[in-house]
């Protein structure tokens, strides 16, 4: 299996592949939302978890199925084929991105700072202050979230 990087190459296409996987796995009937858990298994053996937890499913081409235990990254890793430390690493990117700060991600490719710096001296450093995504809220933000990604996108990245 590829890496991460290697499938997803820019922080652009990790966010805009993060959002579409948080919208396509909140309409199965055998997975639910909830920003706060990398991972978890409800009592009645459903499986939950947040936008990383979505993304990494996407990037493996894998789902997580009631019963599946992955409340530890090393199980999610076992059961998606992905490297632990690079999905780990993927994951806090990813959850830091829900929560308006897109630096991790831009750190996970390799050029964090060169990155970080060209896209404020364009405008497009982070989300607007104060955007982030919880259970709550997740669905209106959406439109920000994909926004902020074309324009990182726009510059290159």
């Amino acid at each position: 299996m590829k890496s991460i990087k290697e499938t997803l190459v820019l922080p652009s296409a990790a966010m805009r592949m993060a959002l579409d996987a948080l919208v396509r796995h909140s309409k199965r009937t055998d997975f639910a939302i909830n920003m706060y858990t990398f991972g978890d298994v409800a009592p009645n053996g459903l499986c939950m978890g947040c936008m990383a937890t979505c993304a990494i499913q996407e990037v493996a081409d894998f789902c997580f199925h009631p019963g599946d235990e992955i409340h530890y990254e090393s199980q999610r890793a076992n059961l998606t084929g992905l490297d632990e430390d690079e999905m780990g690493a993927f994951e806090t990117a990813i959850d830091a991105y829900r929560q308006g700060d897109a630096r991790y991600l831009y750190h996970f490719f390799g050029a964090g700072v060169a990155i970080a710096d060209e896209l404020r001296d364009a405008g497009v450093a982070q989300l607007t202050d104060g955007v982030s995504m919880d259970n709550d809220n997740w669905q209106e933000h959406l439109p920000a979230f994909y926004a902020f990604a074309d324009r990182v996108a726009a510059a290159g990245y």
